[in-house]
């Protein structure tokens, strides 16, 4: 079920199904996102650069149904090769996790079809420095606003912005933009 991607680019299909029916979660964890997206969605992939991790997230869904719609694929999202393809992509608390999450929006707007969308659950700035260490965040969570400015940067515009309550002492927000290009 985990796959390693192939070392040439694909052609993109030309069939209908193919141009708003795929979506890609970055970090899918334990999968259950990939479950309920794949009741939206025709084809998604799972997408981590840990085999660990995708081992947790093929076990947790290996009995449910929707399994067949779903692609695990290890690879550093950085080094994903491919023109824009997917109507949606998804990254739920991953870019503190990041080298440069700027970055990641540069490569999200070359992976998302025009008009596709882009959602971000992410954790707002804090100084509890202890999780650099313990849990190994590179960046102590975000201003919404760095984050808009980043997505606007390259291509995308803020459709929706969410704040939850605190959980485990961290606000966390949920971001969602479309790609305009």
């Amino acid at each position: 079920m985990i796959r390693r991607p192939p070392r040439s680019t694909p052609k993109p299909s030309s069939a209908a199904s193919d141009v708003y029916k795929r979506q890609m979660e970055v970090g899918p964890g334990s999968g259950a996102l990939l479950l309920q997206l794949a009741e939206r969605y025709d084809h998604v992939v799972g997408l981590d650069n840990s085999s660990t991790m995708l081992r947790t997230t093929a076990q947790s869904i290996a009995d449910q149904p929707a399994k067949t719609q779903i692609e695990l694929v290890q690879q550093d999202f950085f080094n994903l090769i491919g023109s824009p393809r997917y109507d949606a992509l998804v990254a739920a608390m991953v870019l503190h996790h990041m080298p440069s999450p700027e970055a990641f929006f540069e490569k999200a707007a070359r992976l998302v079809a025009k008009q596709g969308h882009l959602v971000i659950a992410e954790l707002c700035s804090h100084s509890q420095a202890w999780v650099t260490d313990s849990v190994g965040d590179l960046w102590l969570g975000f201003e919404p606003s760095v984050l808009e400015q980043w997505a606007l940067q390259h291509g995308f515009q803020t459709t929706e912005q969410h704040h939850l309550a605190q959980r485990n002492g961290f606000r966390v927000q949920v971001l969602g933009f479309q790609l305009n290009e």
